[in-house]
């Protein structure tokens, strides 16, 4: 029996509109289930249908009529009505008791889940004499300058730098030395960040990017730990455009001007490019026999896929749309496996994760705001029935 029909028929049956034989086909359906010890419903949707049973049969039983039941045909009639949805509740083989402790325990996790609030934008920016600055709290404005670079945070919290002329420069500061900031990124937070050179940079929950204060030579290099969107701005130099190349710890990502998505991840265990506009060349940088199997040219909506420790690449068409979708405030799930979900809500919600039995084959699709609290996020799982969470604190476990 299909289970949307199953609950259905069980509805009409506590109605008390159930036909004769829809009742007998509920009664041995149920028969069947107790024999096996399951039934197509979650434990959730169990214990809701057993509560508004056992409020239906106490209805009934305040309407039987005092009087010897085998003289009055509709007193028999109600009280067989009662007698059949107490058997029901009892092939369940749970009492009202017991819904409802497990009830309070769904309220308190669902009160919990839906204190932890989405992260925001949240980072700090180290500068090259190792001064720190937490950028969430930082006003609007200047907000540092070093070597030469003025740091300005604007009003929708960007930052941008500014090189300074040599005559504005302080006595300290040296022309030709390279100095290096580093933006990094909590669990539950993002940031955007204009490079010197105008680039245009978001980071995602978690990640770590390093840079110079000016970019200087004939390339222009960063170094990214985690997941970034770049829109890359043309620069030369003599009149030839200057590569701009992204460092992770197992590629490199080298372009002229262009717009594409780098996840690179540690736990994760690949490294995805995704490229949306223009052309990149996708570097494997682990050591590798196979030198023909060192590198990809990407094309506008194809992703290499790059697994650690190794210098192989698979390359597939992908909807660039969906890969980005972070960056707009969107999580969009295409057919994609619960714990991988799970670390995307990990870092943005800054929970732990956890799982009991097997999850292994759950793959889900959906989308859901990032600005939704954690319990609106779990609900759009959870709401598939093939997946239950219980929450402790800042503690999710995640089972079948």
């Amino acid at each position: 029996m299909e289970k949307n029909n199953f609950i259905l028929l069980i509805e009409k049956y506590i109605k008390g509109s159930a036909s004769r034989e829809e009742k007998q086909l509920l009664e041995a359906y149920y028969e069947r289930m107790d024999d096996k010890g399951q039934t197509e419903l979650t434990r959730e949707q169990e214990d809701s249908l057993k509560f508004e049973m056992m409020q239906n049969i106490q209805k009934e039983i305040r309407h039987i009529p005092d009087i010897e039941p085998a003289r009055n045909y509709k007193a028999r009639k109600s009280w067989h009505m009662v007698a059949a949805a107490a058997t029901l509740i009892l092939v369940f083989a749970a009492s009202l008791y017991s819904y409802n402790k497990k009830n309070n325990k769904i309220a308190t996790a669902a009160v919990v889940a839906a204190s932890i609030k989405p992260g925001s934008e949240r980072a700090v920016l180290t500068l090259g004499d190792g001064t720190k600055i937490n950028l969430n709290n930082a006003a609007k404005g200047k907000i540092a300058e070093h070597a030469g670079i003025v740091v300005t945070k604007l009003a929708d919290g960007q930052l941008v730098y500014t090189v300074l002329p040599s005559k504005e420069r302080n006595t300290g500061d040296t022309k030709d030395q390279m100095h290096f900031n580093t933006i990094e990124t909590p669990k539950g937070g993002q940031y955007q960040i204009g490079l010197p050179d105008g680039t245009r940079v978001w980071l995602n929950a978690s990640s770590i990017l390093k840079y110079p204060t000016v970019f200087v030579g004939n390339e222009r290099r960063v170094n990214l730990e985690g997941e970034g969107y770049f829109e890359v701005a043309k620069a030369y130099k003599d009149g030839k455009r200057l590569r701009f190349i992204v460092e992770t710890a197992t590629q490199e990502v080298e372009v002229l001007g262009t717009h594409f998505n780098l996840n690179a991840y540690h736990e994760e265990g690949t490294v995805k490019t995704t490229l949306l506009e223009g052309c990149v060349k996708v570097i494997s940088t682990s050591p590798s026999k196979d030198k023909s199997a060192d590198f990809r040219l990407l094309k506008p909506n194809q992703q290499s896929s790059l697994v650690l420790n190794s210098s192989k690449f698979e390359v597939n068409t992908v909807n660039p749309d969906e890969v980005i979708a972070w960056k707009d405030g969107i999580f969009i799930y295409n057919n994609e496996d619960l714990k991988t979900i799970m670390r995307k809500l990990s870092r943005w919600y800054d929970i732990d994760v956890i799982y009991e039995g097997n999850i292994d084959d759950l793959s889900f699709s959906g989308s859901v705001s990032k600005s939704k609290n954690l319990n609106e996020a779990l609900k759009i799982l959870a709401l598939t029935g093939d997946v239950k969470f219980k929450i402790e604190g800042r503690r999710v476990t995640a089972m079948p």
